[in-house]
């Protein structure tokens, strides 16, 4: 279901303050529990990663239309959103990612952060 990516990852979304914020006094929680509940589940809290950089780039980034045709590795709700911008989003598990990249066949890629990426 489209809805799981706000508790996860939202593009340009909320801070990790915030997203608590949201979850635990502004209705998150009773929205998680609804969509979890079609499933059989309970959704808690388990971490939070933070806000995330916006991708590694082979070429500056300055304007939105540096975006369009871009191919760039980003899965799910965040490739929705490079797509409105113009980027071609590619679909590649982690593992594929580096050899993509030396590669040409991609020219970004979007990862976890800069602690996940350097591993």
């Amino acid at each position: 279901h489209p809805a799981w990516a706000y508790f996860t990852s939202v593009p340009f979304g909320l801070t990790a303050s915030e997203m608590s914020a949201w979850v635990h006094h502004m209705g998150g929680q009773e929205l998680w529990d609804e969509l979890a509940s079609d499933y059989g589940l309970k959704c808690l809290p388990a971490g939070n990663t933070g806000v995330q950089m916006g991708g590694w780039f082979n070429k500056e980034i300055n304007s939105p239309d540096d975006l369009k045709g871009l191919k760039m590795r980003i899965p799910g709700l965040g490739g929705d959103v490079m797509a409105k911008l113009g980027a071609s989003p590619v679909s590649l598990p982690g593992g594929q990612i580096y050899e993509n990249l030396v590669s040409g066949a991609i020219e970004a890629t979007e990862w976890v952060g800069p602690w996940n990426d350097y591993a």
